[in-house]
């Protein structure tokens, strides 16, 4: 038998999600039409109890001048990526808020993914391009041209191999890749 366990009602579309479980903790992180980029912080004990979430159980990390396109998690829940149709990327730290780095691109980028070691940041644009931020350099280390036009998605297989969802010319299309290293 299902059961909500929390809600929370929002005046604005939310436009992307992502989550992060910790062992005491489960953050939310929700990216509004709006550019607001909200953290919900769920104690994980409390779970099993019906609750309504109001502004008191969020904050606001970062404010996108533009629609969120896509948040995302380090792999430790510390660090919280976010792009939007501002061009502007912001990597926030979770606990304190603090704005780790921000940059804008040429290019809207349309979607984020951390690699397992979350020392690089990778960012797919509407271009076709692949950007990979070195998060201990603090720079864009360097673009790949992956697709011929909209990279949509990007995950990390392993450490080795990514998948990349987008469009070359008239074709939607899924590539692997392998990294070199």
């Amino acid at each position: 038998n299902d059961s909500v366990i929390g809600y929370h009602v929002l005046e604005e579309k939310i436009v992307s999600i992502d989550t992060y479980a910790g062992e005491r903790h489960i953050y939310v992180a929700v990216g509004l039409q709006n550019g607001e980029l909200l953290l919900y912080e769920l104690d994980s004990r409390m779970l099993n109890k019906p609750t309504s979430y109001t502004r008191d159980n969020h904050k606001l990390l970062q404010t996108h001048r533009n629609a969120v396109c896509e948040v995302k998690f380090n792999d430790k829940g510390t660090l919280v990526a976010s792009c939007g149709e501002d061009r502007a990327i912001y990597v926030t730290d979770t606990d304190s808020s603090m704005t780790i780095c921000r940059k804008e691109l040429k290019e809207i980028v349309r979607c984020l993914c951390w690699t397992p070691d979350g020392k690089y940041l990778l960012m797919g644009d509407r271009t076709g391009l692949l950007h990979v931020w070195n998060m201990l350099q603090g720079m864009v280390e360097c673009e790949v041209n992956v697709h011929s036009a909209c990279v949509y998605r990007i995950e990390c297989i392993d450490e080795k191999r990514i998948v990349s969802c987008g469009k070359d010319d008239n074709n939607y299309c899924i590539k692997m890749w392998t990294v070199a290293t």
